[in-house]
């Protein structure tokens, strides 16, 4: 099997999936109660999309600050997704 690469599960997220691979690192992404993992490489943005939710409705933090949709996550560490609520 080459690169050793292959697809072990699928886990199941806010209606969408995310894939994890062997023998990479991940990054945690934790959203309200649930956390999984994304072999990074992507944007935020892309990340937010793939799991079904709206990019404007939805913050990103790494290490307790903001980080832009347009951040490409790296092959390790943490994103928490923080739902943007208003009010009036």
């Amino acid at each position: 099997m080459g690169g050793r690469s292959a697809i072990v599960g699928f886990y199941p997220i806010a209606q969408s999936w995310i894939f994890l691979q062997t023998m990479r690192r991940m990054v945690k992404i934790f959203f309200r109660e649930s956390e999984f993992e994304s072999p990074g490489k992507i944007t935020i943005r892309e990340l937010i999309k793939g799991l079904g939710l709206n990019p404007q409705s939805v913050l990103a933090v790494k290490e307790g600050k903001l980080v832009s949709n347009e951040t490409r996550l790296g092959t390790e560490g943490e994103i928490k997704l923080v739902s943007v609520i208003s009010g009036g």
